[in-house]
C-alpha cells in the first residue's frame, strides 16, 4: 500500500510540474510559440512536448532527452543533449531554442 502511494504522490507531482512548467515556458514563447501538450519524465530524464509554432497549421513533436536543470546567474536554466523533432522538415523559429533554456 505504501508503494502506490509513494507512485500515486510521484505521479501527481510530475502532473503538477509539467502544468507550471508548461505555463512557463509558454509565456516565454508566447510570440514564436504554444506548448499544447508536456509530459516530463524525471526517472528517465525525458520530456515530451506537442508545440504549435506560429503561422503554423499542425503542431510539431519535441523529444528532449537527458535534460539537465541547473541554476546559472539566478536563473533555472534547461539543457539537453538531444532534442527531436517530428517532423524532421520543420525548423524552429530564430531565438526559440534559447528562450526554452530559461525556462524561469
Amino acid at each position: 500500500m505504501r508503494r502506490i502511494a509513494q507512485w500515486l504522490t510521484r505521479q501527481v507531482n510530475e502532473l503538477t510540474g509539467s502544468q507550471l512548467v508548461r505555463a512557463a515556458i509558454n509565456h516565454r514563447i508566447q510570440e514564436t510559440a504554444q506548448v499544447l501538450n508536456l509530459q516530463i519524465d524525471s526517472a528517465a530524464k525525458t520530456i515530451r512536448a506537442e508545440v504549435l509554432v506560429k503561422g503554423q497549421s499542425t503542431p510539431v513533436q519535441l523529444e528532449v532527452r537527458d535534460y539537465r536543470i541547473t541554476e546559472e546567474a539566478g536563473r533555472t536554466k534547461l539543457s539537453w543533449s538531444e532534442i527531436r523533432i517530428t517532423p524532421g522538415s520543420v525548423d524552429l523559429p530564430p531565438g526559440l531554442k534559447e528562450k526554452l533554456e530559461f525556462i524561469l
